[in-house]
């Protein structure tokens, strides 16, 4: 095989990959949070289906703590990426970055408080990618199909 003939055959199982993921409308979401020094102190794995209902595993989880909510839509995007946050304080800074998965940084910025804001990825080749969205000491990282 050539090597645009890899590159379909990737590209073809990647889609095919997320809508067979898309259709059993399980979203799995790893939220990352690290100390002052960098040491990553919490990881929380949630797991969302259809009904909306959602399980969490959580390490060192503190339940007295409002959980900010971040969601990304519509997945996959044809380019207009929307990231809803919740529950944040109108000053809470959120960086975030775009990344292939070569691990090419396509995109980053800076955004602050609840409500949508939006992130236009249009330009991008169709493919996979990692939006990774960071505040206080949390990281988190949603995966997202470019069409």
């Amino acid at each position: 095989m050539n090597n645009m003939s890899i590159k379909v055959c990737m590209t073809l199982f990647v889609i095919v990959c997320s809508y067979c993921h898309a259709f059993a409308q399980t979203t799995e979401e790893i939220v990352y949070k690290y100390d002052t020094q960098g040491n990553r102190i919490e990881r929380i794995i949630e797991l969302k289906d259809s009904g909306d209902e959602s399980e969490s595993s959580t390490e060192d989880s503190n339940e007295d703590e409002i959980q900010i909510e971040i969601s990304l839509s519509p997945n996959p995007t044809s380019g207009i990426l929307t990231i809803s946050i919740l529950n944040a304080t109108d000053e809470l800074e959120f960086t975030y970055s775009v990344v292939s998965l070569e691990a090419i940084k396509c995109s980053e910025g800076v955004f602050k408080g609840n409500g949508d804001h939006t992130i236009d990825i249009s330009s991008n080749n169709t493919g996979v990618y990692i939006v990774n969205i960071s505040y206080d000491s949390t990281f988190k990282s949603f995966t997202i199909l470019k069409i």
